[in-house]
């Protein structure tokens, strides 16, 4: 069973964000939150993923330091994941396939099957 770990999001270098991953699925973040006054607790994480979690099921919180925030992720985790199968992490895992060759198509101005009377369309691979 694969263990969780971590990348340093490169979306927004100024702003310290890191990724949570169970093997090849996201399963969510821990970062510093932005625009809140420095009275505030300045991190916060969140925990699960869609599809293959409910919606409700996601979990989130705040925390004064990093290693706050890890400790609230890795519970919500623990509790979360021992109600998630492999089918669960199957299902994203199309999910997260399908938007990333969609984005692709739309990127290179192809139209996507559904967009063509036909039914056919040239793929960029």
């Amino acid at each position: 069973m694969p263990a969780l770990s971590r990348r340093r999001s490169l979306d927004d270098p100024h702003r310290e964000t890191w990724l949570i991953y169970f093997g090849d699925v996201r399963g969510g973040s821990i970062g510093r939150r932005a625009g809140v006054p420095n009275s505030a607790p300045q991190w916060g994480w969140s925990c699960g993923f869609y599809p293959g979690s409910e919606p409700g099921d996601h979990r989130s919180g705040v925390a004064e330091t990093f290693d706050e925030a890890r400790t609230g992720f890795e519970a919500a985790w623990q509790k979360l994941s021992a109600t998630w199968s492999e089918a669960d992490y199957e299902a994203r895992r199309r999910e997260r396939d399908w938007t990333a060759w969609k984005d692709c198509m739309h990127r290179l101005a192809l139209p996507l099957p559904t967009q063509r009377p036909n039914g056919i369309a040239r793929c960029f691979c």
